[in-house]
């Protein structure tokens, strides 16, 4: 797939902690299914225990934004997909309590 052959959107991107950041992108080639890629930084990414929350919620809201515009950018902007994107979203929000509570009873532990 060369770079003039497909069409690149970004979907979503953002901070996860300090200077590095996450982004998602919609690849769409000529003639080929569509491809989602995600962009992680060059060198790990390394936070202090009792910041981890934080980072893993930016993650969880980074990706649950770019499902939403995936889900808005496939079908257009209608109440079906709107609500798609909501739970998607919500789902997130979830999994970023969860792991908030994981990482508090191990800090507690």
């Amino acid at each position: 797939m060369s770079p003039s052959s497909a069409q690149t959107s970004e979907l979503t991107s953002g901070p996860i902690i300090g200077a590095d950041e996450l982004s998602v992108q919609l690849i769409q080639p000529d003639g080929m299914p569509a491809v989602v890629r995600i962009n992680w930084p060059l060198r790990p990414t390394t936070a202090a225990a009792a910041h981890y929350p934080a980072v893993a919620a930016a993650i969880v809201k980074i990706v649950a934004e770019s499902a939403t515009a995936l889900a808005r950018h496939k079908g257009g902007r209608t109440m079906s997909n709107d609500i798609k994107a909501f739970l998607l979203s919500v789902g997130g929000l979830l999994a970023v309590g969860g792991t908030g509570l994981l990482v508090l009873w191990a800090v507690l532990s």
